[in-house]
């Protein structure tokens, strides 16, 4: 038994590395596989590395290749994890948003290096931003630390609302309200683009609000007079 563990290491790892391989190459057909597939496949490959390191672990002493099985496998595996995590996140999101359309977005694609906001008669400052599949109108508010989707917003940018759980306390001016953490795969806001981006959907949210997490991406936030500027 123990010869048999010994042998199968050497051969366990070249099986997880070029799964691995395959991966990182982008096969033809990944793009259009389903990203639960995709998890699983990166799952497969943690798998085996696992029992290859397993294995080579039991060899006998003096085993000349076993280093060799252990550290590769080591190295691979961080690189497998990261690739799980990457899945994993892309599954999540598939789970949580509608298919997003690109074709009514163009016109938020144009950058502008200085984006300037002028005071609004209700005191506050708006900026419009694509956010999955609609335009977004968002109350920028710069004492807020992250950013706030309403119901409404949410549903219309793609969210499938009915599959948050509002669980997440939030505490507000009318007390404690109850929200859902989501995660934003592309915020769009006048050419400038963010990835991932953390906000909270509100059940009873009148309005989105755009704060710091996002605002501090910015290399400058000022306001002078009835003017908001940001630049990047």
């Amino acid at each position: 038994m123990d010869r048999f563990i010994s042998r199968a290491a050497l051969p366990l790892l070249g099986t997880a590395l070029t799964l691995l391989a395959l991966r990182l190459v982008s096969w033809p057909l990944w793009d259009d596989m389903n990203t639960l597939v995709r998890m699983i496949y990166a799952l497969t490959i943690l798998a085996v590395l696992f029992a290859a390191v397993m294995f080579a672990g039991h060899s006998p002493h003096g085993y000349p290749r076993r280093n060799q099985v252990l550290w590769s496998g080591v190295v691979a595996g961080f690189i497998g994890m990261a690739l799980f995590n990457n899945e994993f996140r892309e599954w999540e999101l598939d789970r949580m948003w509608a298919p997003t359309r690109t074709d009514q977005r163009a016109a938020m694609d144009e950058r502008e290096d200085t984006i300037t906001l002028q005071r609004q008669r209700d005191g506050h400052y708006y900026l419009d931003a694509w956010a999955g599949q609609a335009r977004v109108d968002f109350l920028v508010d710069t004492g807020a630390t992250g950013v706030a989707i309403s119901y409404e917003d949410a549903r219309r940018m793609g969210i499938r609302v009915e599959a948050l759980s509002f669980d997440l306390p939030m505490s507000t001016a009318d007390g404690i309200a109850y929200g859902a953490g989501v995660v934003i795969p592309e915020l769009i806001i006048r050419g400038h683009r963010f990835e991932y981006v953390r906000a909270v959907v509100m059940r009873n949210g009148e309005r989105s609000l755009l704060g710091m997490s996002v605002l501090s991406e910015f290399s400058s936030v000022e306001i002078s007079g009835d003017r908001l500027t940001l630049r990047r």
